[in-house]
């Protein structure tokens, strides 16, 4: 029987500690408890943190499961939500200062979990999580070529 995915991440040299180590490896266990992936053991490593860590942790499992021909994975993108203002992929500076949504979009272009991350400024409001959706779909569609060049070749 399939067992969920497990995701061990480590901050490295990135700044960032032990709990939002955790907090990354939940967001993607989540994200991917929907998903058949199987019995898969993923180690991620962050080096640096010029952006959502988030992000950057999703991308380099998403291109590690084309590489072993597995067509699942999750997509996420972060955006940072300053009154009814949207930026993608904000900096660990911006995030601070603002709200928190972050999307995983599937293989089809399905949106497959939708997190408001606590203690932002503020609530969100459905205006601003259709433009967080819109944009996270945007960005799963640019990164399909991506993700079909980490493909090994057969």
């Amino acid at each position: 029987s399939d067992k969920d995915c497990e995701f061990t991440v480590t901050v490295g040299t990135s700044g960032r500690d032990a709990q939002f180590a955790r907090a990354v490896e939940l967001m993607l266990a989540d994200a991917y408890s929907t998903l058949r992936v199987g019995s898969v053991q993923v180690a991620v490593v962050c080096v640096r943190d010029e952006g959502s860590l988030v992000d950057c942790c999703g991308l380099a499992v998403a291109c590690a499961f084309a590489d072993a021909d597995l067509d699942v994975w999750a997509l996420p993108l972060t955006c940072a939500v300053f009154d009814s203002q949207v930026l993608a992929d904000p900096t660990r500076a911006e995030a601070k200062l603002s709200t928190l949504v972050t999307v995983f979009c599937g293989l089809e272009g399905q949106v497959l979990k939708v997190k408001q991350q606590p203690g932002g400024s503020g609530a969100t409001t459905p205006a601003v999580l259709r433009r967080c959706l819109q944009l996270a779909l945007t960005r799963a569609d640019s990164l399909k070529p991506l993700l079909a060049s980490a493909r090994r070749p057969s």
